[in-house]
This record gives C-alpha cells, sequence and structure tokens, in this order.
C-alpha cells in the first residue's frame, strides 16, 4: 500500500511540475506567435471580380510588413475565408475567425455581406474593417463600435460627379440593378441629384440576370437625358448595358460610380467603355500611390489600381493602429483604430487622409474621390480631384 501511494504521489507531483513547466513556458509562447488578422473575401460569386484583386494588395502588405520584421515583434498571419458573397455565410465565416483568434477581420466582398458579418464582431467585440465599401448605411443600421468603413461613401461619389459634371446636365438618366448595393447606391444617387435640383427624367433598375434591356435604354432615349448616370454593380448586366448603349447608339455621356474602377470591364466589353468617366480613389500622381505602384509591379509584373491598394492599405492601416495600441489586444486595437487621425494611404485624393472622428466610423474623406475618364481602353489620369477642380 505504501508503495502505492508513493507512485501516486509521485505522478501527481510530477503532473504538477509539468504543469507548472508548461504554464511558464506559455506566455513565451503566446508572445512569440504570429498575430493573426482574418480575411474575408469570396472566390466564386459576384464580388470575386474586385475580392481577388484587394486579396492581392492583402498579401502585397502582409509580406511588406514581415519581411520588415513584423509588428510588435510578431509576424502577421491571414486567416482567409471565403463567404461566396452571402450575407449568412458571411456571418458564419466571421464567427469561425474569431473563434481561430483574429484581432482584426477585414470583408473584401460585398457590402451586404460585411452588414451580416457585423452582427459576428458585434457580438464577439472584435474589431472589423471595410477597406472598399461604399454603402452610406453601413455603420448607421447596427451601431456596430467594432466597425470601420474606408470606402468612399456612394453619396460622396455622387456629389463629385455633380461638382465634375458642374451645369452641364440638368435632364438626366438614373440606371442601376437590383442588386443589395445597387439598390442603395441609386438611392444615394437619387437623393444626390435631387438635393442637387437636377431632374431624373429616367430612373431604371436592371434585373439581376437580365438578357435584354433593349426596352429599358429605349425609354432613356426617349427621355432624351442630357448625361446617364449608373449606379449599378453587377458585372454581366454592366456589359450588356454598354453594349446595347452602342447598338442602339445613344450618344449621352456615361458617368459611373466606383464600379467602373474594376478594370475587368475593359476585357469584358473592350473598346465600348471609350468616353466613360467614372468616380476612383486612385490618384495616379500621389507619392504614395506611386510607391505603391512600383512594389506591385514588382511582384506582379504588371500596373496596379485602386482594387489592390484598398486590401494594401487594409493591412497597413491596422498595423498603424497596433503599433500605437501596443499590442494585439482587441479592445486596444479598437480604441487605436478610432483613434486615427490624418493617416496618409494608398487611397484618397492627392493631399487628403483617413481618420475616424470621435462620432464617426468612416474613414474616407468626402473629398477624396477623383474622376478618371476612359481612353484607347484603359483608365486615364485622374481629371477632377476632390469637390474642387483640378
Amino acid at each position: 500500500m505504501t508503495k502505492t501511494r508513493l507512485t501516486r504521489r509521485a505522478l501527481l507531483a510530477g503532473t504538477a511540475a509539468a504543469a507548472t513547466a508548461a504554464t511558464l513556458k506559455a506566455p513565451a509562447i503566446a508572445q512569440n506567435a504570429p498575430i493573426k488578422i482574418g480575411v474575408i473575401t469570396d472566390r466564386v460569386a459576384n464580388s470575386a471580380m474586385w475580392a481577388t484583386l484587394m486579396g492581392e494588395g492583402v498579401e502585397l502588405a502582409t509580406k511588406q510588413v514581415n519581411d520588415a520584421g513584423g509588428v510588435l515583434g510578431r509576424r502577421i498571419e491571414l486567416a482567409w475565408e471565403d463567404d461566396q458573397d452571402r450575407p449568412d455565410v458571411s456571418a458564419t465565416r466571421a464567427r469561425k475567425l474569431i473563434g481561430d483568434g483574429v484581432v482584426m477581420i477585414l470583408s473584401l466582398s460585398s457590402s451586404t455581406a460585411a452588414q451580416q458579418a457585423q452582427t459576428a464582431t458585434l457580438e464577439g467585440k472584435v474589431p472589423h474593417m471595410s477597406p472598399s465599401h461604399s454603402a452610406d448605411t453601413l455603420t448607421t443600421r447596427l451601431n456596430n463600435p467594432y466597425f470601420f468603413q474606408m470606402g468612399p461613401l456612394a453619396s460622396f461619389q455622387i456629389r463629385t460627379l455633380m461638382a465634375y459634371a458642374g451645369t452641364r446636365f440638368r435632364r438626366v438618366a438614373l440606371l442601376t440593378d437590383n442588386s443589395a448595393l445597387g439598390t442603395v447606391n441609386a438611392t444615394s444617387f437619387r437623393q444626390g441629384l435631387q438635393q442637387g435640383n437636377i431632374q431624373i427624367v429616367a430612373d431604371e433598375t436592371f434585373e439581376r440576370g437580365v438578357t435584354d434591356v433593349t426596352p429599358a435604354l429605349q425609354r432613356v432615349r426617349a427621355a432624351n437625358p442630357e448625361g446617364i448616370f449608373h449606379a449599378g454593380i453587377l458585372g454581366a448586366e454592366m456589359a450588356l448595358f454598354f453594349r446595347t448603349y452602342h447598338q442602339m447608339g445613344l450618344r449621352q455621356p456615361v458617368l459611373g460610380s466606383f464600379n467602373l474602377s474594376i478594370p475587368t470591364y475593359l476585357d469584358l466589353v473592350p473598346g465600348l467603355l471609350e468616353g466613360v468617366q467614372f468616380i476612383d480613389v486612385y490618384d495616379d500622381v500621389k507619392p504614395e500611390v506611386v510607391d505603391f505602384a512600383n512594389r506591385y509591379k514588382a511582384v506582379h509584373n504588371k500596373d496596379p489600381f485602386s482594387l489592390p491598394a484598398y486590401g494594401y492599405d487594409g493591412i497597413m492601416l491596422t498595423v498603424d493602429a497596433l503599433r500605437r495600441a501596443g499590442a494585439p489586444d482587441r479592445e486596444k486595437l479598437r480604441d487605436a483604430m478610432h483613434a486615427t487621425r490624418n493617416y496618409t494611404a494608398v487611397i484618397g485624393a492627392r493631399g487628403t487622409t483617413i481618420g475616424f472622428a470621435p462620432d464617426r466610423r468612416i474613414g474616407f474623406p468626402e473629398n477624396g474621390c477623383v474622376v478618371r475618364t476612359i481612353a484607347n481602353n484603359k483608365h486615364g489620369h485622374a481629371v477632377w480631384r476632390g469637390l474642387a477642380a483640378s
């Protein structure tokens, strides 16, 4: 019996010693572990046409940070999830990332998916950033103090287009599609045009999956607008619009949202976007853009554009906030994000900066958009910056 008791005591002592050793080692392991940042993207659905390209910027920035020694002495580790641009799936993916221990989540797919993912990040109290989304309702529909929006609001976009157009258009057509984001964008465009005393003589919405937009454009032609404002986001439907626009011989200038900054359209309908003017956040003469372009071209051997820049800025701003937070702590990181002021990003017109006001979690400045014109099937230089002439 004594031998048995001694054996048990020895076992207990050994277990306690092992536990103590493990406890002592745990902080060192945790301290040196990578800092995890979650990324919710879309690889298969409609938003894949921009989410995949933003992912290139995310990876470029992460490599740059890690090659320079990381942040707070630790490497950045990306944890990717695909939400298929489905809001219900996006929330599920966000919960998984939260359980995996990420300190920040970046949403790259649609605004509607990011909106639903906020239910998880609010519940889990995890900082959550939308690097490019434009919906005006993203920070207001759900009062989530952990969510930050970096993209140009649709209301900023229409005000910039109107400032650029000046008094050229008093009667216009407004076109969109019935996607959730297309509907939201059109609402902002409609309100902006009405506030500017511009008459909307034709207001058309293309159904998702439509194969013929001729009737809608016949109504536009009959209304004889001076210009056409397009707020839609669906790729195939946008391409169909431009094909039909040319087939019908329409000549009114087309002014588009920042959706037309997606270079995929230049491949979908090559040569059919000549002269189209669109909103962008990529000011090609800005020093930060030149530096980013050089880094991007060294890796991808092609010229960049706004989409990779959004993802790049999403990581770099997170890293900047982590340094100011002093630790990969979710609450400290949230506070540091909200304290961001006058941060010079790649995105945004020359001379503008990113910052979150005490009562707002929208970081993109109202005067941060630029207008570019498509020429020779390429995105031309910025012809207008902010709300004033270049």
